[in-house]
């Protein structure tokens, strides 16, 4: 399985992904950082106030069914 992680950086405006960057902030519309463990992806969780882990391939799906 594959985690990513979102965040929510305004209150009530929704989860983001966190992207990949090559810079020290955030950015948004990038690809989604992806990580191969849960464990990987719970330590980049904690250094946001609102992270939460997701597992990709649920995502994905509830994504598809969806729309």
């Amino acid at each position: 399985m594959k985690y990513a992680v979102m965040f929510e950086p305004f209150p009530m405006e929704g989860y983001e992904y966190i992207c990949k960057t090559d810079e020290g902030s955030w950015r948004t519309n990038g690809n989604p950082r992806v990580f191969n463990t849960e464990k990987e992806a719970k330590v980049e969780a904690k250094k946001w106030n609102t992270g939460i882990v997701v597992n990709m391939e649920e995502t994905l799906k509830w994504i598809w069914v969806h729309n």
